[in-house]
């Protein structure tokens, strides 16, 4: 709709929460460009309140903002330091395209957020949006932190991001020596390898205190508008202890991070830096008895746990598991990826296999990494640059030969992913894991040639059916895949170098595809969503393979649905050479 200053003024008179309204053109307001800015009383059930409204040109994306003018508030949610409400989170929402009725909202919650805050009775949303507090206070730094696992208070290292010159340039101004060779930003962690892995290992490190706390009544965050007080931070102390910690705070200067562990579970994290101060430490506790400065740090969290919260895997079934997965090729260079994306973090790579110019087109991995030469190696050089806190293990061996020499036991595997597409080594697989009594579930995942589908099966030893009950016997005693969306019989494997370079011709599309299937499984059987064996059969297109006069099969024109599951008493085998159909 195009504004209409009258319709605008009209619309306001007829708003019983406001009055004395006037509007005023293409102007600014705290340095933001506003099509109108209406200045106007707000009524509430705790006093008028004077008040600006500015509605943006652009208010179908960002809506508009309220400002409380005066009386001013005293500190509650929801409320910036310039006196502009937070009225909405637009994340995930949708704008309805009506502006009169977007200004009638923006109003109404003004109106709440200023009634509930004087009521303290939305005090919680301090504890919500804590770093948006220390955010807002005049002269803070930044701290990159790597927080550790442990919830106790513990010593800790940290150091500058930069390190500028301490030489004052020729006819350099004091004031602006002093602006250039001030550190604004700092890294932190326990771990030394922690300052490798994010560039500031070079860096001279020095000792810093992470105060672990835990109060009974929830610490809110401190007042934007006044500085930090000592007593503020004395009111953490008291509810954390230094019990087992070998840190001696500087007098001179100490960098403290504080974890507060809130009654409702959410832990806030802040830091400062104390200038010239003193502590006293008597049983375990410690308390500060003075300090010349106390400057605040806004933390910037670089921890697994806290960048992990915010996917689904919050609260990670998969960390901390042993993952074992066999064959790093186009399959299992996405399920790497897909595997370390949710939080797996233990897990052993074995290809004999290396990455040659002809995997590229299908295959996770570039020309960049051809030089690191085996897959498996290849994936764990891209794995230790994408994220933190990686245990990753490669054999670059044929994964029957590892096996039988003891280089690798199956049964000390949470799960074991068997990702090279090849049926030989699949069965062989299978029927280890059988003849050896290994409790460790199996994953299988294989393409169809030329994109026409893909087939995740799970196989618990302990549950009906096995990956051997999937194949049969035709009538010459062949045997074939009865899962298979190829018509059994035609040639499909397609060579450039003669038998040395025999493949199967699929994309890196499907290869995606049969990754993102899978980790949907795993997840299932990881929640105990999943208690029976299982085979996924996930159809796709057909056009290019019969493009190439390639027939599917019958298994294929009768599955109806994208993705078909068969479950293990369905796919119990009597004829099969491994379980006997049990």
């Amino acid at each position: 709709m195009i504004l209409n200053r009258e319709a605008l003024y009209d619309h306001l008179l007829d708003n019983s929460n406001l009055s004395e309204c006037q509007i005023r053109n293409e102007t600014t307001f705290e340095g933001i460009s506003y099509e109108y800015v209406v200045n106007g009383k707000l009524s509430t059930s705790n006093g008028i309140f004077s008040i600006v409204i500015g509605i943006p040109r652009q208010w179908r994306i960002r809506l508009v903002d309220v400002y409380i003018v005066e009386p001013e508030l005293p500190f509650i949610p929801h409320l910036e330091s310039n006196g502009k409400i937070c009225l909405f989170d637009l994340e995930a929402s949708v704008i309805d395209w009506d502006l009169f009725g977007i200004l009638n909202q923006c109003i109404e919650r003004a109106k709440d957020i200023i009634e509930l805050g004087i009521q303290n009775a939305n005090s919680n949303d301090f504890i919500d949006e804590f770093d948006s507090y220390i955010g807002n206070i005049k002269n803070k730094k930044m701290l990159k932190v790597v927080l550790p696992n442990e919830k106790k208070t513990q010593k800790i290292k940290f150091c500058p991001t930069s390190n500028p010159s301490k030489v004052q340039r020729k006819n350099e101004k004091h004031a602006d020596y002093k602006k250039r060779t001030e550190v604004l930003t700092f890294f932190a962690s326990t771990r030394a390898s922690d300052f490798d892995k994010w560039g500031y290992g070079s860096v001279t490190q020095k000792n810093a205190l992470y105060f672990y706390s835990s109060p009974d009544e929830a610490i809110l965050p401190p007042n934007y508008s006044l500085p930090i007080t000592k007593e503020y931070l004395n009111r953490i102390f008291k509810s954390g202890s230094i019990r087992d910690c070998k840190y001696n705070p500087n007098m001179n200067s100490s960098l403290i991070v504080f974890g507060i562990n809130q009654p409702n579970g959410i832990v806030n994290v802040f830091a400062v830096i104390l200038e010239n101060c003193e502590f006293n430490i008597v049983n375990d506790e410690i308390e500060l008895k003075s300090v010349k400065q106390i400057i605040p740090l806004i933390c910037e969290r670089l921890d697994t746990e806290y960048l992990l919260g915010r996917t689904s895997e919050s609260k990670n079934v998969l960390s901390n598991k042993n993952f074992l997965l066999v064959g790093c090729g186009s399959i299992g260079s996405y399920v790497f990826q897909n595997l370390i994306k949710s939080g797996v973090n233990k897990i052993t790579l074995v290809d004999h296999d290396k990455l040659k110019a002809e995997n590229i087109y299908r295959h996770l991995l570039g020309i960049e990494s051809i030089k690191h030469g085996y897959k498996a190696e290849a994936l764990r050089i891209y794995g230790k640059n994408m994220l933190p806190d990686l245990n990753i293990n490669t054999l670059d061996d044929r994964i029957e030969e590892l096996v039988e020499d003891g280089s690798i036991e199956l049964s000390e595997y949470d799960y074991i992913i068997a990702a090279t597409g090849d049926a030989i080594l699949n069965r062989w697989i299978n029927y280890y894991i059988h003849e050896n009594n290994i409790k460790t579930p199996v994953f299988y995942l294989w393409n169809e040639p030329l994109d026409i589908g893909s087939h995740v099966g799970f196989f618990d030893l302990n549950l009906e059916s096995c990956y051997g009950c999937l194949f049969a016997r035709d009538e010459n005693g062949e045997l074939f895949d009865k899962s298979a969306y190829t018509e059994k019989g035609q040639k499909i494997v397609k060579s450039n170098l003669g038998c040395q370079g025999s493949y199967i011709p699929y994309g890196s599309l499907i290869s995606v595809q049969t990754s993102l299937l899978f980790i949907n499984v795993l997840k299932e059987v990881a929640t105990g969503r999943l208690m029976d064996n299982a085979l996924y059969s996930q159809k796709g297109d057909k056009y290019y393979f019969e493009q190439a006069g390639l027939k599917v099969s019958d298994v294929y024109q009768s599955q109806n649905e994208i993705i078909k599951i068969t479950y293990g008493r369905d796919l119990v085998n009597k004829c099969c050479d491994i379980c006997g159909g049990k």
